[in-house]
């Protein structure tokens, strides 16, 4: 009798486990791959902006055959106090419930982020439903029309589009970091907060649809060169010249390290191209509060001092011939070595930077091959100087540490307490930063020249 009495137990409570009760079907189901947060009319309202994937399109639905970028994604605006709010007033205008398990970005208006964005990552951070993948950026001008010109020409799913862009290990002109660490750094006293800076530009008809309110001022285009013309001597060093500003003012690095490139920033790319929406560069934060913007080369920079470069191709000024630069293909050989003392209350940051190029294309009329070991000393020259100006910058007009020098400089203290009474997000602004670079040419091509 106990025997049959277990095996009935045991049959009602599998019967229990296979019910399926609150079950939602995948097709009653629209997923949100974006949102965009803008200012709404009243301070305490936003106006978001939700990017929802349209399956049908993405697979083929009955013809089998996918729709282009634009018409695989749809948008809804709804004015909420929050992001939870606002998909409740969504799920009442179409047929479908929403849901934020596929979310890849959520996209912040520089109006907002100069505010503040501690309330809109706080509120994203507790989400049962969002995934720690999920990338923050920054717009320039509003959000909204950011996402309404993302049209991919290449990818169908949107998704996959978004991931591409963010997580490629190519994209070393926006800084390297998820959700995960932007919900760490707001409120660390280690490291300041960056996101990645998105906006609209020019299609293929070439007129400008942004709208944004950029601070591309801030890069260093604007420097001086570094490197001085040395006296006498057939091979002397010539010095590049001042940054100067052509082409609808989008400023020109003339420095030794990305020779010649327009120091670019999202909304103001000057590329004819189909999609209008741009990615590049690199917002900083001070807290939980947007202060400027670094360029795309200076946020090349900052992954390099960060570690968080893997490779990219970079162009390299070559004094004998300064009107044919050479590119080399730069690898992070590993990460930076970091060195932090506290002198008289001063923190005192030597970092070191080991390099690896292969050349890519070299001046024509010089063999540089010849004369390997002084383009070694040039280049470590110039990427120091590059590296010491950005960091000089974090210093004295950002007082920002966005290289992330205060989890180091947190092992030279013995209690968590004597660390954060130091207050080393304050104690940054008299930082005193040295930086060694080695850089070696590890191969040189594949094409064999004659000096003849």
């Amino acid at each position: 009798m106990k025997k049959i009495s277990v095996i009935l137990l045991s049959i009602m409570m599998v019967s229990l486990l296979s019910g399926c009760y609150d079950y939602i079907e995948s097709n009653d189901l629209s997923y949100v791959v974006a949102i965009g947060v803008d200012k709404g009319k009243e301070e305490s309202l936003y106006n978001y902006t939700l990017q929802f994937a349209r399956p049908t399109q993405i697979s083929g639905g009955s013809s089998e055959e996918g729709g282009s970028g634009e018409e695989t994604i749809g948008t809804v605006k709804v004015e909420a106090p929050s992001i939870y709010s606002a998909l409740n007033v969504a799920n009442h205008v179409i047929s479908k419930t929403f849901t934020l398990s596929h979310t890849k970005i959520i996209v912040i208006s520089d109006e907002i982020a100069k505010e503040g964005i501690g309330r809109i990552v706080d509120s994203a951070g507790r989400s049962t439903e969002l995934r720690p993948t999920v990338f923050f950026c920054v717009s320039a001008g509003e959000a909204g029309k950011y996402l309404e010109s993302v049209k991919p020409v290449i990818e169908i799913n949107p998704v996959k589009y978004y991931r591409l862009i963010f997580e490629s290990p190519n994209s070393s002109y926006i800084p390297k970091n998820d959700s995960g660490s932007i919900f760490q750094n707001l409120k660390a006293d280690t490291e300041q907060c960056t996101l990645p800076y998105v906006g609209v530009g020019k299609g293929s008809s070439g007129e400008s649809s942004s709208s944004g309110s950029s601070s591309g001022g801030s890069s260093s285009g604007g420097g001086s060169s570094q490197k001085e013309q040395s006296s006498g001597g057939e091979n002397q060093t010539q010095s590049p010249q001042p940054s100067s500003e052509k082409e609808n003012n989008i400023p020109i690095n003339e420095k030794g390290f990305e020779y010649h490139m327009k120091e670019y920033i999202a909304g103001k790319l000057d590329i004819e191209k189909q999609n209008e929406s741009e990615v590049l560069g690199c917002a900083v934060f001070k807290e939980d509060k947007m202060i400027g913007v670094l360029s795309g080369i200076e946020s090349e920079m900052l992954n390099i001092l960060s570690g968080r470069f893997t490779n990219g191709y970079s162009v390299l000024y070559v004094p004998q011939t300064p009107d044919n630069p050479a590119t080399i293909r730069i690898e992070q050989q590993k990460k930076p070595k970091i060195d932090i003392s506290i002198e008289d209350g001063i923190p005192k940051i030597k970092i070191k930077l080991a390099l690896l190029g292969n050349f890519v294309s070299v001046p024509t009329d010089y063999i540089i091959e010849n004369e390997l070991l002084e383009f070694e000393e040039s280049t470590s020259q110039y990427i120091e100087e590059f590296a010491l100006e950005l960091l000089d910058k974090t210093v004295k007009e950002y007082n920002s540490d966005i290289v992330g020098f205060g989890k180091n400089a947190k092992g030279k203290f013995l209690t968590n307490k004597e660390f954060e009474d130091f207050n080393w997000n304050e104690a940054y602004k008299n930082a005193q930063i040295s930086c060694e670079v080695e850089f070696s040419i590890r191969r040189t091509g594949l094409t064999m020249r004659s000096s003849e």
